[in-house]
């Protein structure tokens, strides 16, 4: 499960640019993108020593129950969420 969840963080940081702006082609400059990119990495950063510290309270098998229970939740609703957005929330220039 933490080999899942670190390759599917590295892929989509690695391939996070590209993807905003072909989302949002003429609205996200490829400087603002390289800046989603970086905030991204800071949160993904801050969650290494966010899931560690719940690790140490619900025990690591919990821990990964939840990786996996959320994981479902949120990979299911990214179609939905896909097709729902039409226009970007914030407009980059």
């Amino acid at each position: 499960m933490l080999c899942l969840n670190v390759t599917a963080g590295i892929g989509v940081l690695g391939q996070a640019s590209a993807m905003s702006q072909e989302m949002f082609p003429g609205h996200i400059t490829a400087v603002a993108a390289a800046g989603f990119v970086g905030l991204m990495s800071l949160f993904n950063m801050g969650g290494r020593f966010f899931w560690a510290s719940v690790s140490d309270y619900i025990g690591r098998k919990n821990t990964y129950f939840v990786f996996f229970a959320l994981g479902f939740i949120l990979y299911a609703t990214v179609p939905y969420a896909g097709s729902s957005l039409k226009h970007p929330l914030i407009f980059i220039s």
